[in-house]
């Protein structure tokens, strides 16, 4: 969907622009399909038990190795 390719191009802005090695998103607990689009882009689950909010993370050694 539009969500998830936006988000891809903003990946694909950081990782090929910018000197960041890891992103990291959140969302609302109950937002489920953000955590989804999340997921789709390869991005992993992070988020701690005491957490507020739904955590993802995605490290630019994983995104090279989703690329290739």
């Amino acid at each position: 969907g539009y969500a998830t390719e936006a988000s891809r191009a903003v990946l694909d802005f950081v990782f090929g622009n910018l000197a960041i090695e890891r992103l990291v998103a959140r969302t609302d607990r109950p937002n489920v399909a953000s955590a989804g689009v999340m997921r789709r882009l390869g991005m992993r689950d992070i988020t701690r038990d005491d957490d507020p909010y739904i955590v993802y993370a995605l490290d630019r050694a994983d995104y090279l190795r989703l690329q290739a």
